[in-house]
């Protein structure tokens, strides 16, 4: 029962540029541990910077391991505009991703303009 999770950002930061993609890669590696692993990444395509894909061993642990991944993510210096798709095994076609933004916007009111 497997889960697929796609990390993906349109920009930079100081450790990505440090460490690069593959740093990061391998970090995810070590956090993942046996339950997961890198499957995968790319960049330079025109909807997205960078991304990396991660697979989840057990789908059921899926939304804790995208808040922890989130939660990885802003540790390590993830680029501010970093979000995850979490898709657990049962998906299909038309069905909504998980969405996890690593770093939450507060949401415009009126009281903050």
């Amino acid at each position: 029962m497997t889960a697929s999770v796609f990390i993906y950002s349109h920009e930079s930061s100081p450790a990505l540029l440090r460490d690069g993609r593959q740093g990061l890669e391998a970090a995810l590696q070590r956090l993942l541990g046996q339950d997961g692993d890198v499957t995968g990444g790319g960049s330079g395509t025109a909807s997205c910077a960078w991304n990396i894909d991660l697979e989840i061993t057990d789908s059921e642990a899926l939304e804790s391991w995208l808040l922890r991944l989130a939660s990885f993510l802003r540790a390590w210096g993830a680029p501010a505009d970093t979000y995850i798709h979490g898709f657990p095994e049962n998906w299909v076609e038309g069905m909504q991703p998980i969405t996890v933004l690593v770093f939450p916007r507060a949401p415009i009111t009126e009281s903050s303009l």
